[in-house]
């Protein structure tokens, strides 16, 4: 390959000084810890590292054995959202409090109006046998 050709590839001049890969995809950030992650799960809410924690806490172990301890406040929520003139009851699945169940929200009903928040005060084994809340026992919490 002569000079030209070579000096015309040069990473150098490839590309400005101020790209990244970040400036060049879509990076999106997790809605439960906030990092900015080119990979999202759970319907594009969570990045791998919090799934990998949520799985943990639902299996009541984590790689070692151990009782998890980072996300062991993971409870089930729920939202009701007012879209397009209809209501409708979301399970939003293990939620870690109303700020991630407003940003899950905004991410996978954009333009709702969430009309109600809460999440089981019931111990995780029991809350994730149902689909929906047991309304006498739950922690309600409005928005």
């Amino acid at each position: 390959m002569g000079q030209q050709h070579a000096q015309a590839l040069s990473l150098n001049h490839a590309k400005p000084e101020d790209a990244s890969r970040w400036n060049s995809c879509i990076a999106r950030e997790c809605v439960r810890c906030g990092r900015r992650v080119l990979r999202l799960v759970r319907d594009g809410t969570l990045c791998p590292s919090c799934y990998n924690r949520q799985q943990e806490v639902v299996r009541g172990r984590n790689a070692k054995g151990a009782t998890p301890q980072k996300w062991a406040f993971l409870r089930p929520a729920f939202l009701t959202i007012e879209q397009d003139g209809n209501t409708q009851l979301v399970a939003l699945g293990l939620c870690s409090g109303r700020p991630e169940a407003g940003r899950v929200a905004a991410r996978r009903w954009p333009g709702s109006l969430v009309t109600r928040f809460w999440m089981d005060s019931e111990p995780l084994a029991t809350a994730l046998s149902r689909k929906f809340p047991d309304r006498d026992a739950m922690d309600t919490v409005h928005f």
